[in-house]
């Protein structure tokens, strides 16, 4: 929770507190964005992606000194656009949701600075439009939204209309607000919240509560019938956290919020019904903030904050999947002669840093007298010698994984073979005349990119040793 209203309620001590939790392989990285354009610095905003034209839309919140803002915004994967269009008035800890069935961003209630706010409107993508409703929760803020895709439901759930805290469940089916439950999750402000379509539960974390501990650590899952609490560990306790899923790896990830040791930088994902912390480092540490998921472009996008002593932020990141690395550009074979050069290469893709391992024969080669790059990209042998023949390939490998190049065939020739049949005969004698004589590029035996005089003794003396 964070708000002029309730933050004194909070607690903020420098204690280094390690998460509960299993660390796991992360293999994801945290990319500061840098629009031309963005969003005025703020907090206690909302986003939400639409999922219909590929956009997160993020809608007012507070700038300094705690003014509300009312702007709209839209960001594309590479740039923020402010929407100039009527719409809801100022407001901040409102809450906003994307209706996947009726391709609209669903916005609820928020706080003007002066007073609690509950109507509905819902974003086309092109205007507001305010949805007149006869039931609907009570005012309030501090809620949290998300979007049932099981059901077809945009959910809402707690909040506080300045009298106490709430634990209500509401459902939102285009047309009407439907009070679902009131048991389950204790009531709370500024609770994270996603649904999980892979296993068609909605997922609640933490939260800022009225009664102890205030700043909740808890998991709760709402199956569509019934809230369940799965006894896990997890991120530590904290208040204004953001949640988003990714359809992609079947999992929530949150990032940051207020914990009672300080306001928090840290990611987490949620699969399974399990937490893990994962071993990244990005955006620094910040509460209030938007974290949405960018389905076009597999990623999480996220923006904005409140850090305490520092103020309102206003940069954009994401959060880029980053698989075992993928070989876009594959060795080639080659033959040389006996005493040339010769060399392999290869381009990899992905996020971190991939290293490299050359093999001969399926057995790791070292840098020596003639041979260089074993672990870089491209491999090179100086002079080649007919030991140096075999089948070649290179190992790729980061912290998500590994890919292995094709084999490819290095053929060591004889000089003398100019014809390249293995064989040295009157043939490759009478070959390399003509191709002398004729200007040939294949002439130029000793590749200093001239046919002289010199290719031709270079040769002979080849021809008369046999190779």
């Amino acid at each position: 929770m964070f708000s002029n209203r309730v933050i004194a309620a909070g607690v903020v001590v420098t204690v280094l507190v390690v998460p509960a939790g299993v660390n796991a392989q992360s293999c994801l990285a945290w990319v500061e964005r840098a629009p031309t354009i963005p969003p005025a610095p703020r907090y206690s905003h909302a986003a939400t992606y639409d999922v219909q034209r590929g956009r997160v839309v993020l809608f007012g919140g507070r700038a300094a000194p705690g003014t509300p803002l009312g702007d709209t915004w839209e960001w594309d994967g590479a740039s923020w656009t402010e929407m100039h269009v009527p719409g809801p008035s100022p407001r901040f800890d409102h809450a906003m949701a994307y209706d996947n069935a009726r391709k609209v961003a669903v916005l609820f209630g928020g706080d003007t600075g002066a007073s609690y706010l509950n109507d509905t409107w819902e974003w086309n993508g092109s205007a507001w439009t305010n949805i007149p409703t006869t039931v609907e929760p009570s005012l309030r803020a501090y809620h949290a939204m998300a979007f049932d895709t099981t059901r077809n439901l945009t959910l809402l759930f707690g909040g506080s209309g300045g009298e106490g805290y709430f634990n209500e469940l509401w459902s939102w089916n285009g047309t009407a607000w439907t009070l679902t439950t009131t048991s389950g999750p204790a009531p709370r402000l500024s609770p994270a919240l996603a649904f999980d379509t892979a296993r068609g539960v909605l997922v609640l974390f933490g939260g800022f509560s009225s009664t102890l501990p205030s700043i909740r650590g808890d998991t709760w899952e709402w199956n569509g019938t019934a809230w369940n609490e799965p006894l896990i560990p997890g991120p530590s306790p904290r208040t204004n956290s953001a949640l988003t899923y990714d359809p992609v790896k079947q999992r929530a990830l949150l990032f940051g919020g207020q914990a009672v040791e300080g306001t928090k930088s840290d990611t987490w994902a949620f699969k399974d019904g399990a937490w893990s912390a994962l071993n990244i480092t990005g955006p620094a540490p910040r509460l209030a903030h938007s974290l949405t998921y960018d389905i076009a472009r597999n990623a999480s996008v996220l923006f904005g904050g409140y850090t305490p002593l520092v103020g309102e932020r206003g940069d954009t990141w994401t959060l880029v999947a980053d698989d075992a690395p993928s070989i876009t550009q594959q060795p080639i074979p080659a033959k040389v002669y006996l005493g040339r050069p010769a060399s392999f290469s290869v381009v990899a893709t992905g996020q971190s840093t991939p290293s490299y391992r050359w093999r001969k024969d399926l057995i790791d080669l070292a840098d020596g007298t003639t041979i260089t790059g074993t672990t870089t990209p491209t491999l090179s042998i100086s002079a080649v010698t007919f030991d140096d023949a075999g089948l070649y390939d290179v190992r790729v490998t980061s912290d998500c994984g590994q890919a292995t190049s094709n084999q490819v065939a290095l053929s060591v020739l004889c000089p003398a073979d100019f014809d390249g049949n293995g064989f040295v005969t009157g043939d490759d004698y009478d070959f390399f005349v003509d191709a002398f004589y004729t200007g040939d590029p294949s002439a130029d035996f000793d590749l200093n990119g001239f046919i002289t005089g010199d290719d031709f003794d270079f040769f002979s003396d080849a021809f008369a040793a046999g190779c």
